[in-house]
């Protein structure tokens, strides 16, 4: 089951590290982002940026219990997890689907997203 999680973006290491030692190995975890140029002084930077902020999305078959969600509700790094997410499964899918399907060789969302 996909859920949605907002994190403190200096701690996305230590959240996934917790979320791996709580829940176990099988977890997917799903942050789209999108890479640009910038040019500055007659340079080219190639810049990337998380299209969602500072949530991701999360998938693991053990979040379709309740006690599941409370077990990663403590987690170091997590802000919040959303709620209503048992009930939104369909929508969450689709994003995450048509995320992916515009996603070129490096993981990147494509700029036509």
């Amino acid at each position: 089951m996909w859920t949605v999680i907002k994190y403190k973006k200096d701690k996305m290491n230590l959240l996934k590290k917790d979320l791996i030692e709580k829940l176990g190995s099988e977890i997917k975890f799903y942050i789209p982002k999108i890479k640009y140029q910038q040019i500055k002084k007659n340079k080219v930077f190639f810049l990337e940026h998380k299209i969602l902020g500072d949530y991701f999305f999360l998938f693991h078959n053990k979040l379709k219990n309740f006690e599941s969600t409370n077990l990663i509700k403590y987690c170091k790094g997590l802000k919040l997890i959303l709620n209503g997410f048992q009930n939104s499964q369909k929508e969450i899918v689709e994003f995450v689907s048509k995320c992916k399907s515009c996603e070129d060789n490096d993981g990147f969302v494509s700029q036509n997203f």
